[in-house]
């Protein structure tokens, strides 16, 4: 997961651009008439601003704000065009599919939009987001609009100039349910940090001198058990290291 975090006056974004596939460019524009971006938050702390935003070349094409966990919608102009009904739960990963399209000339304001929540629409119309295509994304607050502290993770972010891809995030996270068999530190498998992390002071660490060059391990979760098919594809594994400092 990718985290945004900060305090009222903090500004921080992640960009979400394309790779050319010829030269490996990592910033080359996505270059999309039609942007169908499909993304996966969770709300740690709520800040009443901005959480995706959308630009050309040149320009901001739109933006999403949350509205006391509503999401509202506000086209090039920074007027906004449409006003979120489902309140989005904290602590709790949300899938968001939103549509930006491009206007037919520079006088136009006949682009098409939609937000989905969790699959289900939640508006979608036509309005001013400008005429040029959209060449990157920005995840997170790169413009303030309210001053409160702020809190998201962000996942398996998708792009598409075609279509949406729906439920992209089907994967199972085997997490750890048992101490392994190298459990010389005072940690116990209960202390490794869940995900997303909650940022607490209790990681796993020993301050025994003896427990120098030691290792923590765990068994997990048995896939059978977590809900994986005996068929399923792996897609990713991850691996976590939990280092401790000796000496002062």
């Amino acid at each position: 997961s990718l985290r945004i975090t900060g305090s009222s006056f903090d500004t921080k974004w992640i960009y979400a651009r394309a790779i050319d596939q010829d030269t490996g460019n990592p910033t080359a524009s996505l270059d999309a008439s039609t942007l169908y971006l499909t993304f996966y938050i969770y709300i740690a702390t709520s800040s009443d601003d901005e959480f995706v935003s959308v630009y050309s070349s040149s320009a901001r094409k739109c933006h999403c704000r949350f509205s006391l966990g509503k999401i509202d919608f506000y086209n090039a102009a920074g007027t906004k065009v449409a006003s979120g009904t489902t309140t989005l739960s904290s602590s709790t990963w949300h899938r968001i599919d939103l549509k930006v399209g491009t206007n037919s000339g520079a006088k136009a304001s006949d682009a098409a939009y939609e937000l989905l929540i969790d699959g289900v629409s939640e508006y979608s119309g036509t309005t001013n987001l400008g005429d040029s295509a959209s060449s990157y994304v920005c995840l997170g607050i790169k413009t303030r609009h309210v001053f409160t502290n702020y809190d998201f993770y962000y996942d398996t972010i998708v792009c598409d100039d075609a279509t949406f891809h729906g439920d992209v995030k089907t994967g199972t996270v085997c997490v750890p349910n048992a101490d392994g068999t190298d459990t010389g530190w005072l940690g116990v498998y209960t202390r490794v940090d869940e995900i997303p992390p909650d940022g607490g002071t209790a990681p796993v660490e020993s301050i025994v001198s003896s427990d120098a060059g030691r290792v923590e391990s765990y068994y997990c979760v048995d896939p059978a058990d977590a809900g994986v098919d005996s068929g399923a594809q792996i897609l990713a594994i991850r691996g976590d290291w939990f280092c401790k400092r000796t000496g002062t």
